[in-house]
């Protein structure tokens, strides 16, 4: 035996919902899009906590000399693998000059890792190690030099 129930909604003789539950809908509306703005609010928070963060296997600073004499760097984040040289001199990431590095580097959480290696058949010149090795302490940044 098959029973069927009645629809909780009821519909007035002219087929529309009752104010009562257009309200109740009204109010669940509201509930969702408060829900909705605190998961919004919430992501953004944990978004910038993963940023704040510094990286599980630090970051990896790589340099070499360009075609035209001038110093450029990438900093990628560390792995267990050796990096190609297309990921390491890709035009999305090169970064152009000390003074450019510097900036990047600042932008990195305090107590950052950062592991330099050169990738130049030439060494990086003692006054940009000192320099950026200074400076990576001034701002909080432990810099693992290794640039022969």
């Amino acid at each position: 035996m098959v029973v069927h129930r009645e629809a909780s909604t009821k519909i007035s003789p002219d087929n529309s919902v009752s104010s009562k539950k257009r309200a109740g809908m009204k109010k669940n509306n509201i509930n969702i899009q408060k829900l909705l703005l605190i998961a919004l609010i919430c992501s953004i928070i944990s978004s910038d906590d993963v940023f704040s963060q510094t990286a599980f296997k630090g970051i990896e600073l790589n340099s070499w000399k360009s075609a035209d004499g001038d110093w450029h760097f990438s900093l990628l984040i560390g792995t267990n693998r050796k990096k190609l040289i297309q990921e390491i001199k890709d035009p999305k990431v090169t970064i152009v000059g000390v003074a450019n590095l510097k900036k990047k580097l600042a932008e990195l959480p305090k107590g950052e890792n950062v592991f330099w290696v050169n990738h130049a058949k030439e060494p990086v010149p003692e006054k940009a190690i000192k320099d950026l090795s200074e400076y990576s302490k001034s701002i909080g940044i432990i810099l693992y030099i290794n640039t022969i």
